[in-house]
């Protein structure tokens, strides 16, 4: 089962900082996703508020999980006469010379509004998928640093370093 998790800030109603819950709620997001796929019913609905804003989406290939996460429509909150911001796409690479932070740094200054970020296993990624991904799609390689991280970790110091340039804004009400 390939697929793409998408994590909309917007959507979101529980969101906690730690490794530990995020790697949990991905898990349940998977578990959710192969139920429904093997047509399992699951009879808790407890975790209906944290996996809110959580969504998994088949995909067939990298090229067409970037070519749907890529579009422009994709950007939310735009109306869509205006003119749509290039989203910025980033390759998670121990081996990269800008950190994510200078990376976002550099986002945010440019106005981006969508940030989409290819993240490996613990293999990692062989040359010829990152040179596609920096040629053909404009992906930057950036680092968290020399230290190995999981995947959950990653997401997790992602979200605290995207926070950081684009704090939420907590005079609009959650979405009921």
């Amino acid at each position: 089962m390939t697929g793409v998790v998408d994590v909309l800030g917007t959507e979101l109603q529980d969101l906690e900082e730690e490794e530990q819950w995020v790697s949990t709620t991905l898990a349940q997001l998977l578990k959710v996703t192969r139920d429904a796929h093997e047509c399992v019913r699951s009879s808790s609905s407890t975790d209906t508020a944290r996996l809110a804003g959580w969504h998994w989406s088949s995909v067939v290939s990298l090229k067409q999980a970037l070519e749907r996460l890529l579009a422009p429509s994709k950007v939310i909150g735009r109306p869509a006469k205006q003119e749509q911001p290039i989203p910025r796409l980033f390759l998670l690479s121990e081996d990269a010379d800008t950190t994510v932070r200078e990376a976002l740094e550099e986002a945010r200054a440019d106005g981006a509004q969508q940030l989409v970020f290819v993240l490996g296993d613990h293999k990692g990624f062989g040359r010829g998928p990152v040179e596609t991904l920096v040629s053909a799609w404009g992906a930057k390689e950036v680092t968290l640093g020399p230290t190995a991280l999981l995947t959950s970790q990653c997401i997790t110091v992602l979200n605290w370093e995207m926070d950081k340039l684009w704090p939420p804004d907590l005079s609009d009400p959650l979405p009921h």
